[in-house]
């Protein structure tokens, strides 16, 4: 506390704790909060007005020193970390399977999704009055890269209503996974399809199948691979409901005419490998133009076809189905 000028102050002679207590209160009074808060740190030093606007000379040679110690630390790139903190030592994109992080259910599902790209869709239409039907159908493709490979999913479901009777209910999933065989063009896969039709003599049919795919033609443009392999198929609730084994020929393909246009589809033939005279045939043929780049907006007319050459009583062989939809890349 500092004294009046106006008055004289009364020197009394301080103990040694005394002092040592004073000292200690005014260090962190006044000087520790002044320090921590940098009110006595020292300012840049004073630079003399005729050295203003020049460079020192010994400026060049601190560079100069500084660029040969950097040349001699080997360059790193920044590590990327999980949501954890430990380094994403891989690149599967999935901090669960290659950290070993705890990172919890919602961890879990985030670091799922998170390396997924693909695309929803959307098809509505209907009519009221003299006819009442209403038409919807919702697609959903993805793909990501997973454990050194590729998987693919596909899902399409189609649902009509006319006159309060439900004329339609199909859904379509299709999984793939390929990885590649060394340096080579030549993948293996597995695949695994479902449908599920409430209208047919049966109502749906499960398959598995394994085997090789192969870039066949791959330019800027346009895009061909193709698969071989085998497995089999099982119809559920049928009444001849055995597992039957299967071959599996198909091809993808894809052609852009413009940066903006693009024709994409694949194409699936099964025969029974105890009667070649049944065999299941599966092909789409899609058109899709960008609407909107920053949005991911584009519009898809799609026709799609499953064929059956054994459907069952009651039930036809051909589904053939023509889709115009909104898409959303994602």
């Amino acid at each position: 506390m500092m004294a009046d000028s106006t008055r004289t102050p009364v020197q009394r002679p301080l103990s040694g704790v005394r002092a040592l207590t004073v000292l200690t209160l005014w260090f962190l009074a006044g000087v520790a909060p002044l320090q921590a808060q940098n009110w006595l740190a020292p300012g840049p030093p004073m630079t003399p007005h005729f050295m203003q606007g020049t460079v020192h000379p010994t400026a060049f040679h601190s560079a100069e020193l500084q660029a040969e110690v950097a040349e001699l630390k080997p360059a790193t790139d920044a590590e990327v970390s999980c949501a954890c903190g430990n380094p994403m030592v891989c690149d599967c994109g999935s901090c669960a399977d290659c950290c070993q992080c705890p990172i919890g259910w919602r961890g879990s599902i985030r670091s799922w999704v998170g390396p997924w790209t693909g695309s929803l869709e959307l098809g509505l239409n209907g009519a009221s009055g003299n006819t009442n039907n209403s038409n919807l159908f919702f697609g959903w493709d993805g793909k990501r890269e997973y454990r050194g490979g590729d998987l693919k999913f596909d899902f399409d479901y189609f649902y009509q209503k006319a006159d309060s009777a439900v004329t339609m209910d199909r859904a379509v999933a299709l999984s793939r996974y390929e990885r590649e065989i060394g340096e080579s063009s030549v993948s293996w896969f597995v695949e695994g399809f479902f449908e599920y039709d409430d209208l047919r003599a049966y109502p749906g049919r499960v398959s598995i199948t394994a085997g090789l795919t192969k870039q066949l033609i791959e330019t800027d443009r346009f895009k061909l691979t193709g698969r071989i392999g085998a497995g089999a198929s099982k119809k559920i609730d049928a009444p001849n409901d055995q597992w039957r084994p299967e071959l599996q020929f198909g091809a993808d393909y894809e052609y852009k005419l413009t940066d903006r246009q693009r024709f994409f589809g694949f194409v699936d033939y099964y025969p029974d490998m105890s009667n070649f005279s049944t065999y299941r045939l599966n092909y789409k043929l899609a058109w899709e133009a960008l609407l909107e780049e920053d949005w991911g907006l584009a519009m898809r007319a799609s026709i799609m076809n499953w064929y059956d050459s054994s459907p069952g009583p009651g039930t036809k062989a051909n589904d053939l189905y023509y889709v115009l939809s909104l898409t959303w890349g994602y």
